[in-house]
């Protein structure tokens, strides 16, 4: 067969195409005029928009870009240190035992203090007899017995006395290590009779009345989160159990190289079951702004990005929009939309800017209120 004879059957293959189609169009708006809401059984033949494109549409929603975030962080005590004596001596008493709770100012490590005690015994004797010096040359002044220069080097004498006697309780006190707070001690790393310097560690004090979790959030999310804030923390160390706490510091600064941001959260530990060191995975809502929600069905793409056909005065007009968040057969879209504007659902391969429209039937929109995608 020739070339020409093939176009020729082409041609008139598209032509008989054409006329079934556009008859079949012609006897589709005929009947939609004779039959009877009763015999064809859609709802919105009942409206007079029935000489347009039949579409199906949908009324706009609104729905909040909310994240639930989750990170694996660290647990910190509340409060912790390690206990240092703050002289060298030998270990005479060990006054705690490890899971010990202690309180503040509680003594906890007693170092041999024999010397210390003689030494303040003296310095008292000499405060003692300073005084009286003092009292007996203020007496004898009056007559002329002592000079004036001879009391005031008394007093300098008292004063000197004083000092000394102090110096003497300071070196007697840092022969005992106390608890600087509250807190639960650790196993000791000393025994009585032991050899210890400032550099010795004598044990851990930690007050976990309250348990701090530290971990890493994205520098995206960053700005929705702020201190009290609620959390969901469980470990794995008590895989049935959930813990509720609270945001309560945020870094001061992005760490660059890895483009996240440092989050504290609170965990009250009542019955003590947290330890610092456990690893907790972490669990954050944090809530979005409200945008439009459009079933995913209705989205179209062009050269120039999404849109969606919106029905205004039944006519059918182009918007178009960026995408924020899909999932759930819907999208959270931003752009010029209202909550209960109708977009086209069905029939949207047809709409062409300001088509006249018939709209045959309402599907149920997208949920309305903080349900979005996650």
């Amino acid at each position: 067969m020739s070339i020409l004879r093939q176009l020729l059957v082409i041609a008139a293959l598209a032509a008989a195409g054409y006329a079934l189609w556009n008859a079949d169009e012609l006897g589709l708006l005929d009947r939609a005029g004779r039959d009877s809401p009763a015999d064809s059984g859609v709802e919105a033949r009942l409206t007079p928009e029935a000489d347009g494109v039949p579409v199906t549409v949908a009324a706009i929603g609104l729905a909040r870009d909310d994240v639930r975030l989750e990170a694996v962080g660290d647990g910190l005590a509340l409060k912790a240190v390690t206990l240092f004596p703050a002289v060298s001596g030998e270990v005479e008493a060990l006054l705690f035992e490890a899971g010990q709770t202690v309180a503040a100012g509680e003594t906890v490590v007693r170092l041999d203090d024999r010397r210390e005690r003689v030494a303040l015994d003296l310095a008292e004797v000499a405060v003692a007899d300073a005084e009286r010096t003092l009292a007996r040359f203020e007496r004898a002044v009056g007559s002329g017995a002592v000079s004036e220069t001879e009391v005031d080097a008394a007093r300098t004498a008292l004063e000197r006395a004083r000092l000394e006697r102090d110096q003497a309780q300071i070196a007697l006190d840092d022969r005992t290590v106390e608890a600087p707070f509250d807190g639960v001690l650790g196993i000791p790393r000393i025994e009585i009779g032991d050899r210890v310097d400032d550099e010795t560690a004598l044990a851990t004090l930690d007050d976990r009345s309250v348990l701090l979790v530290d971990f890493e959030v994205p520098e995206a999310v960053a700005g929705r989160i702020a201190p009290g804030d609620a959390v969901e923390a469980r470990t794995w160390s008590l895989p049935d159990a959930r813990f509720t706490g609270r945001i309560s510091a945020l870094e001061s600064r992005i760490d660059a190289a890895t483009r996240s941001i440092r989050v504290r959260a609170r965990l009250p530990n009542d019955g003590d079951r947290l330890r610092p060191g456990m690893s907790f995975a972490i669990a954050l809502d944090l809530p979005g702004r409200l945008y439009p929600a459009v079933p995913e069905v209705s989205l179209q793409w062009g050269r120039e990005g999404a849109y969606l056909w919106r029905v205004r005065d039944g006519r059918a007009e182009r918007l178009f929009v960026a995408v924020k968040k899909r999932g759930a057969g819907r999208i959270l879209v931003d752009g010029p939309l209202a909550e209960g504007d109708e977009i086209v659902v069905e029939g949207v391969q047809r709409m062409r800017e300001g088509v006249r429209v018939a709209i045959v039937g309402r599907a149920t929109p997208p949920a309305a209120g903080s349900g979005a995608p996650q």
